[in-house]
């Protein structure tokens, strides 16, 4: 239904819908797909109703990515460039700034002298890829990593996130690399959950490093890339590869900071204690489920 919606395919998306209605899947999932048809045709008040629907199913079910999926839905239906004050408020609640007509400070930013600055840096991997090469044709796992880079990159900018690279099935990805925001931590948290969900439906799992701290930002050399130099970019890098499948690993400060919003979110964060490479002392991070 997603892909004929994606695609224009308005008569079979509802050829779909209607083949659901009624059926057993008339529950959280049949609303959000309603609501994906009408806000097509421009009943932005049916689709916000469906999409509520939906969200308070995927809520009370426990369904917590879904949720996400289903709030950044529903605020971009409530977004246009008259926004009532009232709309802009609920798609601020939903997390989703950039949908509340927020601008993206980090687009267009220029780094070169970017100097120091407080961020949260953020590091995803695809877990268990040496299997996944072994199990695959070439072409086909070439498509799935294709795929999770273009939604790395959309994520990371939707949540005002700089990709600082790609390597192989590996992201980079740093927030408040202009200097600008206070929510940078739980933006690239949003960030990490929304792709994690993403990565699981090419079946795919993801795990996720993020750590705060002071960095220099900046281009090192003319024409390059801009560099993010500083402990939070180690941390997150190891934080990254001690996550388990399925889980993102925070740093004491990052935890500190999006602890109430994990909270909200229904998340839980387990804390842990590890001997990470490069570090005198045991780190203790909080582990999320994602």
């Amino acid at each position: 239904h997603e892909a004929f919606v994606a695609a224009g395919r308005g008569a079979e998306a509802d050829q779909l819908l209607e083949a659901a209605a009624g059926g057993p899947y008339q529950d959280a999932f049949y609303h959000r797909m309603r609501g994906r048809s009408v806000v097509g045709a421009g009943a932005r008040e049916e689709a916000e109703a469906a999409f509520r629907l939906a969200l308070k199913g995927f809520e009370d079910a426990g369904y917590r990515l879904e949720a996400i999926r289903t709030r950044l839905l529903l605020a971009e239906v409530i977004r246009d460039e008259a926004m009532r004050d009232s709309a802009r408020s609920q798609a601020r609640a939903l997390g989703a700034w950039l949908l509340a007509g927020e601008p993206l400070p980090e687009a267009g930013i220029a780094v070169r002298h970017g100097g120091e600055r407080l961020v949260t840096v953020l590091f995803a991997d695809v877990r268990g890829y040496t299997e996944l090469a072994r199990r695959q044709a070439p072409a086909e796992l070439a498509d799935q990593v294709a795929a999770f880079q273009r939604w790395a990159k959309q994520e990371v900018e939707r949540h005002h996130g700089l990709l600082d690279k790609f390597a192989g099935d590996a992201v980079m990805a740093t927030f408040n690399a202009g200097g600008a925001r206070l929510d940078h931590c739980t933006q690239a948290v949003q960030a990490a959950l929304a792709l994690s969900a993403k990565a699981a439906a090419l079946d795919l799992q993801v795990g996720c490093g993020i750590a705060v701290g002071p960095a220099v930002v900046g281009e090192l050399a003319e024409g390059a890339n801009p560099s993010v130099l500083g402990e939070a970019t180690n941390l997150a890098s190891r934080l990254q590869a001690a996550a388990e499948a399925g889980e993102l690993l925070l740093s004491d400060e990052a935890y500190r900071r999006v602890a109430e919003y994990l909270g909200g979110q229904g998340l839980e964060a387990a804390p842990r204690e590890l001997s990470l490479k490069g570090f005198d002392e045991p780190v203790k991070p909080y582990g999320v489920k994602t």
